[in-house]
């Protein structure tokens, strides 16, 4: 039983490695997208909070 959870977790932690590897990955790729993006959306905000 312990050694099923043992498993189960490890698998879990494996997958969820990949995918944040894969999603650093793209991430990186996509910084200057990305920061304009993010610096976009800041900007659209702060506008939208000041009126």
């Amino acid at each position: 039983m312990l050694f099923i959870y043992f498993v189960q977790s490890v698998t879990f932690y494996v997958i969820m490695n990949n995918k944040i590897r894969m999603f650093l990955n793209a991430s990186l790729q996509l910084t200057t997208i990305g920061k304009l993006l993010i610096m976009s959306c800041l900007c659209v905000v702060s506008q939208g909070n000041l009126t």
